[in-house]
């Protein structure tokens, strides 16, 4: 190839760069080339290894007159995405193999190498070390001494630190990832596991105590490099159900992030035959369920797996007279500041209507509610900057594919866009 010398003279040499050189996960990064001829067509592919398996990407673009590529201002002329995307080559990236994807993983680092291509030919280098929790130490949980399943994670420094409380969903496994980065930005987080025992967490998931989260909260209080004041609580999907009953519970919850929420109490799993029992139990009472709306309350199968969504719908719409007021959360009696994010293509449940329910229902709460609806995202709500590609659908071991909705660029919005709601309403409990 042939390079456009620069103004003085010297040889230019292409080059690759990646700011900032010690990125967090999170961060957004800055990608350039430059020491190329005007016009120049340069393709850069990606490769890393991440959430248990191999990704792969490239996008070409243009040189501008001065011989230089921006991904920060340039959309790619062809290759993984369209438009302008700094990180489009991390989040466009498919999956190259056949590991499936894990996100649970507990890497501390994925490793990015990208490399420049003139006509096919490598004609510069970089990898840049994506740190997912510098600094974090986890802390497991043990169930006999403490009462209590899952992980605590520590920031660096000596604190003290904002508290937050990380409820999943009904896979039962906790908050990994998502723990771990927020534990990054300052905050002391608690991934609690709510189901699947062993004992004194319950086994099934089935009328969970509400009091069992609130001694969660009582353990984050405890601890010394836990600030004084309240504490968060972020919930995905049936874990917002327990982030609302817990903060109108009890005092202590300043703010409630709720990806993907419920508006309602719904059934837990069922044992055997007869009607699945409630998910919940508050005062050592069981919370009522909706019954069964008959042929109509089954998921959708679909080519690309089961889509839940009709059968939720099918609940609500067939409820008897009567029978949404007394499942509909309490959410009204919430004193914490309410982050809704919901996803229009939510193949699990409707939960952009649910959301608007909960914020309805806030209006004259002692807490404010704020909606953010991302119409081409799914269901599920990840770190930003990580490869939505293959988050369409989530893959079982044991039984049918679960459809979960939504486009790439919608779901790689989606996660930039939460992430930051999440944050902003979190640093308040730092005041």
């Amino acid at each position: 190839m042939t390079d456009t010398p620069p103004a003085d003279g010297t040889a230019s040499e292409p080059t690759l760069n990646v700011t900032p050189t010690d990125p967090r996960i999170d961060d957004r990064l800055s990608i350039t080339a430059s020491g190329f001829a005007p016009d120049q067509r340069i393709t850069i592919n990606a490769r890393f290894a991440d959430l248990g398996t191999q990704w792969a990407s490239d996008a070409t673009f243009e040189a501008d007159t001065d011989g230089r590529i921006d991904l920060t201002s340039d959309a790619p002329v062809a290759g993984a995405y369209d438009d302008v995307r700094p990180m489009g080559l991390v989040q466009f990236a498919e999956r190259v193999g056949d590991a499936p994807v894990d996100t649970r993983t507990g890497t501390d680092t994925t490793q990015l190498e990208l490399t420049a291509r003139v006509d096919g030919e490598a004609v510069a280098e970089i990898a840049v070390a994506r740190r997912v929790a510098p600094g974090v130490e986890r802390v497991p949980l043990d169930p006999e001494t403490e009462g209590l399943a899952g992980d605590c994670y520590v920031p660096a420094g000596d604190g003290p630190h904002p508290g937050v409380l990380a409820l999943h969903g009904s896979g039962g496994e906790p908050a990994g990832r998502k723990a771990r980065a927020l534990a990054a930005r300052g905050f002391v987080v608690l991934a609690l596991r709510y189901f699947g025992g062993p004992d004194p967490v319950p086994e099934p998931f089935a009328e969970v105590p509400v009091s069992y989260v609130g001694g969660a909260i009582d353990f984050l209080h405890a601890r010394d490099d836990v600030a004084a004041g309240d504490v968060g609580v972020i919930g995905a999907s049936r874990g917002t159900e327990l982030a609302f009953l817990t903060a109108a519970e009890r005092d202590g919850v300043g703010v409630v992030v709720a990806y993907a929420p419920s508006a309602y109490a719904w059934f837990g799993e069922q044992d055997g035959e007869g009607p699945p029992p409630s998910a919940w139990r508050v005062d050592g009472d069981a919370l009522p369920v909706l019954p069964h709306p008959g042929p109509d309350g089954r998921p959708e199968e679909t080519d690309r797996g089961l889509r839940h969504r009709p059968l939720f719908e099918a609940f609500v719409e067939h409820a008897p007279d009567g029978a949404l007021e007394s499942v509909r959360l309490p959410v009204e009696e919430i004193a914490a500041d309410v982050v809704l994010v919901s996803g229009g293509d939510d193949g699990v449940w409707h939960a952009g209507e649910m959301a608007e329910e909960v914020a309805n229902a806030m209006t004259d709460a002692p807490g404010n509610a704020t909606h953010h609806h991302f119409p081409d995202a799914g269901h599920s709500f990840f770190v930003p900057y990580h490869p939505t590609t293959e988050r369409a659908v989530a893959e079982t071991e044991d039984g049918p594919d679960v459809v979960h909705g939504g486009t790439p660029a919608g779901t790689a919005d989606a996660d930039r866009d939460s992430w930051t709601a999440a944050l902003d309403a979190l640093d308040a409990l730092r005041a």
